[in-house]
């Protein structure tokens, strides 16, 4: 079967399921592909070449892959551990040793000290291999989905007795079809989509709130948070935090959370106009508050007016695709928070009695902000130390693993993949790979 034929089949398929078809069929591409890097890919020395390059993966992808490797896709979390030990050996520990041992020797004037300086290669974090293969997925099925759109009346029928689009993957496909014709009808089902949330009473349940955030913002992170993976651990079976900047954010959870909903509040207050703001989120937050709602509360209650505010701005001008959506507003927003939090570390990294450890994205967070050579050998320091004993307990589990299936992973061996998760992606992605002890048994663990 042709490439073309078997995509559009493809998402006829994905029309049977609930959500965004165009989300369903990316994803169902993204996890046999990155089912790759931790398979096949593992001993494919172009492959190994370009993780290292990008020091690993993003924090979403490095949660993605911890749950492939917990589903069909991947029966072990050996290839991941083999990805992070190849990362560490191969990049973060010459690059940390060649900048301390060298750092006070140098000639070089300040800015070429920063342009060659062996660090610069941990701000390559926007090189995530499986961010590129996401996109280069989403832009070949939604022209696919476009043109079968265009060409196949029975395709066109399918999907109009189907989900909707979800919003960002309705503007993709609406600004590429050529015909007014199909542009009506794809945005009449995009309305008759919307309407229906405007008609369920708040609050909105568990299950209503679900479809309603994928449909605004997604279904990317959500399809993939639908896997669990088969190594989820207890609290309390895993090590205390080690970077120190995480010790922080988790004893301030709660008084983070309050300040993240206050901001959102105020942004997004009546304005002179009478309009609402719209809650502008990417598919990673707008999950992440999903879960969020069952440690807080009134998370959602408080955020549910701007969610329908948003579906109302929608519904009143739908034709405006010219506009484009805002950066999310809680990635600013944590951003800022990261900011002001190393600011505040700086002393315990200049105390040479006090030895810190930081995780992949504080360190980058603390080298942003501060370019001087003092700053920069301390966080050296501090990803030197943690990141060795990191690669030592990974090579320690890959040492021992023959061909022993996921069920039969050694308690300490599940925590070094855990921690090694929490130190490259950090702890607020690693913390969805917890779970209660009821969870678990349900599981089948």
């Amino acid at each position: 079967m042709p490439v073309a034929e078997f995509q559009k089949v493809t998402l006829q398929e994905c029309m049977h399921q609930q959500g965004c078809p165009l989300c369903q069929a990316v994803w169902k591409i993204d996890a046999a592909r990155f089912g790759w890097y931790v398979n096949d890919g593992v001993l494919d020395e172009e492959t190994q070449r370009d993780v290292v390059r990008a020091i690993g993966f993003c924090a979403p992808h490095a949660l993605y892959l911890s749950l492939i490797e917990g589903s069909d896709f991947t029966w072990s979390h050996l290839g991941s551990c083999l990805v992070y030990i190849h990362v560490i050996e191969y990049a973060l520990l010459p690059d940390l040793e060649r900048f301390l041992q060298g750092s006070g020797q140098w000639l070089l004037q300040p800015l070429r000290r920063q342009i060659f300086s062996p660090l610069r290669h941990l701000f390559h974090h926007d090189l995530c291999l499986l961010c590129f293969d996401h996109r280069q997925h989403e832009t070949t099925y939604g022209e696919q989905f476009a043109q079968a759109f265009s060409t196949h009346e029975a395709f066109r029928q399918a999907y109009l007795q189907a989900d909707s689009l979800c919003l960002p993957h309705f503007q993709q496909v609406r600004s590429t079809l050529a015909e007014s014709r199909w542009v009506q009808m794809l945005e009449g089902a995009e309305l008759h989509a919307l309407k229906q949330y405007e008609q369920i009473p708040s609050p909105l349940s568990q299950p209503d709130l679900k479809r309603y955030l994928f449909l605004l913002y997604g279904g990317e992170t959500f399809l993939w948070s639908d896997l669990i993976p088969r190594a989820a651990l207890r609290s309390s079976e895993v090590n205390p935090l080690a970077c120190l900047a995480c010790k922080e954010r988790e004893h301030e959870a709660t008084q983070m959370m309050t300040a993240l909903l206050d901001h959102l509040e105020e942004t997004l207050h009546w304005g002179g106009n009478g309009e609402q703001g719209q809650l502008s989120l990417c598919s990673w937050h707008a999950w992440w508050l999903f879960k969020q709602r069952t440690l807080h509360s009134a998370i959602i209650s408080r955020l549910e007016p701007f969610l329908r505010g948003t579906g109302k701005e929608w519904l009143s001008h739908p034709g405006a695709i010219e506009r484009q959506r805002q950066p999310c507003q809680i990635c600013e927003w944590v951003s800022e928070q990261e900011t002001r939090q190393v600011e505040r570390l700086q002393h315990h990294l200049h105390t040479p009695e006090q030895r810190v450890h930081l995780c992949l994205p504080h360190a980058r967070a603390a080298l942003r902000q501060s370019h001087d050579e003092d700053t920069r050998q301390a966080v050296a320091l501090a990803l030197l130390g943690s990141v060795s004993q990191v690669g030592r307990r990974l090579k320690g589990y890959v040492h021992h693993c023959t061909e022993r299936y996921q069920s039969q992973m050694r308690p300490e061996e599940q925590v070094a993949w855990f921690d090694a998760i929490r130190w490259f992606a950090g702890s607020d992605s690693a913390q969805f790979l917890l779970t209660s002890s009821a969870a678990r048994e349900t599981s089948g663990e």
